[in-house]
């Protein structure tokens, strides 16, 4: 879905998912976006059908993951937003190096899993793996709580 920055004007209802010296991403309502600390620039990301759920800026800044209902990828090397795979329901995500990083789906549903995202960008190979590492049952049945040991 295209977006235009005219209709976002962040306010104290936006609200960060993770932050770099260089940049902010977050979402404001069911928007997620990427604000350049420097410039100020605010780069819309994807219209999320509810709020995002968690965020990841990659160690270089080049590559950021939003999850919610589905996941996305944002790359600064080609400029391309995409979803990921056919995941549903993204709960949490870890990064586990500059290129990589995990992904939970609702943990208290039966489909739950963790993934791993492997991302090779450069010039000439783009590769994106999504690879599944394990079901996550853990939490199935349980009540609700705020803290997920993953």
């Amino acid at each position: 879905m295209k977006m235009t920055t005219d209709k976002l004007r962040l306010d104290e209802n936006f609200k960060t998912l993770d932050e770099s010296l260089v940049c902010r991403l977050g979402y404001q309502f069911e928007t997620a976006c990427l604000i350049d600390k420097i410039t100020n620039q605010i780069t819309p990301i994807f219209e999320f059908y509810g709020n995002p759920t968690c965020g990841l800026i990659g160690n270089r800044n080049d590559w950021f993951l939003i999850g919610g209902e589905v996941l996305i990828l944002k790359t600064n090397v080609d400029n391309t937003i995409q979803p990921i795979g056919d995941l549903k329901n993204i709960h949490s995500l870890k990064l586990l190096d500059d290129y990589a990083a995990l992904i939970l789906t609702d943990p208290w549903s039966e489909e739950s899993a963790i993934y791993k995202l492997t991302i090779t960008l450069n010039p000439t190979i783009r590769k994106i793996e999504l690879k599944k590492i394990r079901n996550f049952t853990k939490y199935i049945d349980q009540s609700y709580t705020e803290n997920i040991e993953w």
